[in-house]
């Protein structure tokens, strides 16, 4: 028995090698020529950049060039999908990874690329390419096969295209259509009740439209956001518009024990900032604070930091760990402070690792700069950089 199977095992061996040999072929005969197609645009790692192995540890040219390399492969098999399978839903996938993966067209690289953007491309490809894309949107955008998911972001990708060009254009002074900014916004909101997508274009559309803007109108925008049927426009209007309709309230016991009260600085204009001893953008800010604080407390501006530090609490944390947790950020907020010379008062939650001010006025981006007029009126949400300095000479009339 056994000299039996030691006799016929080597072709057993043989068939299972050559079944197995035989099966990507015998997929490749059977399966519709659309999803052999797709089966290799996906084996190519085209729609899926994570995979690059080592990509972070290349050079900035190698990291430019496999990009290129890949967008230029992802266009060519991309638009062969899309001319041989005009009918098969995949294709509007490919549209958008191609949107989202746009070729530079680099023609040659200069001897100081690794510094600087030293490279020359192929300006008419590009341009060529850009007005393809734009028509395969508009007709992905006309199709009545575009699953509702991909049509809703690719909508939204429209839209936040158009307002951070608008955005760009208003930072640099020129003249823009705010009224139609505002009315997409609400649009989408209305279309897609249910989309979270608006947050990440609230915040950087209404620090552009406050400042070019009164407080009635401010006012008015933020009532109108929080009467949206999308739920996370709301939430996040709901608390700006209540902060516009009434005087300003809030009192609480700084980190260095003085007691902080809004009512007992009417008089004064006031500036709350929401920042945080982690936040880059926010460290970029305090010299200029702190040269505001220094030209005009004097004459009546006081400010008050509200710091979103990260205890890094974790669910799973005993009383013992938390509390620790959160002494150690109060730690690093006093330590901080007293290294800056910032001079105004800090809060700090000691009890809600989240922030309590932060959840009550929905801040979902620092730094914020909440400024008051000397009735305890908000009049931006949004005072930093030079505006700040502006804002307070205007409202102490200096």
């Amino acid at each position: 028995m056994h000299n039996s199977v030691m006799r016929f095992a080597p072709f057993a061996w043989l068939a299972f090698v050559m079944a197995v040999w035989a099966a990507p072929r015998v997929y490749a005969e059977t399966a519709a020529p659309a999803d052999v197609a797709w089966a290799e645009i996906q084996s190519s790692g085209l729609l899926d950049r994570n995979n690059w192995d080592d990509f972070g540890a290349k050079t900035r040219r190698e990291r430019m060039e496999r990009v290129e390399q890949a967008a230029l492969q992802l266009k060519a098999k991309g638009l062969a999908f899309f001319a041989a399978y005009p009918a098969d839903p995949r294709r509007w996938l490919l549209v958008e990874k191609m949107m989202a993966l746009r070729p530079r067209f680099t023609k040659s690289y200069g001897p100081d690329f690794e510094k600087k953007n030293d490279y020359v491309i192929d300006e008419p490809a590009a341009a060529a390419w850009e007005e393809q894309l734009k028509q395969l949107e508009a007709e992905m955008l006309a199709a009545g096969d575009l699953p509702a998911d991909q049509r809703e972001r690719v909508e939204f990708k429209q839209l936040f295209r158009v307002l951070m060009g608008e955005i760009r254009r208003a930072s640099k002074g020129e003249v823009v259509d705010w009224k139609e900014m505002v009315e997409s916004v609400a649009r989408f909101g209305v279309k897609y009740p249910h989309s979270e997508n608006l947050l990440t274009v609230i915040d950087s559309l209404m620090r552009f439209y406050e400042p070019n803007h009164t407080r009635e109108e401010n006012e008015q925008v933020w009532h109108a956001f929080a009467a949206s049927p999308n739920a996370e426009l709301a939430e996040v209007a709901r608390p700006k518009a209540k902060i516009y309709a009434h005087s300003m309230e809030l009192a609480f016991t700084a980190v260095d024990g003085r007691k902080v009260d809004l009512r007992a600085l009417r008089g004064k204009v006031v500036l709350i900032d929401f920042w945080a001893t982690w936040c880059g953008s926010c460290i970029q800010e305090l010299p200029n604070i702190k040269k505001v604080y220094a030209a005009y407390h004097d004459k009546g501006f006081e400010a008050i930091g509200v710091a979103l530090e990260n205890p890094q609490i974790n669910p799973n944390d005993s009383p013992e760990v938390s509390a620790a947790k959160m002494a150690k950020a109060k730690k690093g907020l006093t330590d901080f402070v007293a290294k800056q010379d910032l001079q105004w008062p800090q809060y700090f939650d000691d009890a809600n690792a989240k922030n309590e001010l932060s959840e009550r006025y929905r801040i979902v981006g620092i730094p914020a700069g909440f400024l008051l007029d000397q009735d305890g009126n908000v009049v931006s949400l949004y005072s930093r950089g030079e505006r700040l300095e502006a804002d307070v000479k205007r409202l102490l009339k200096l």
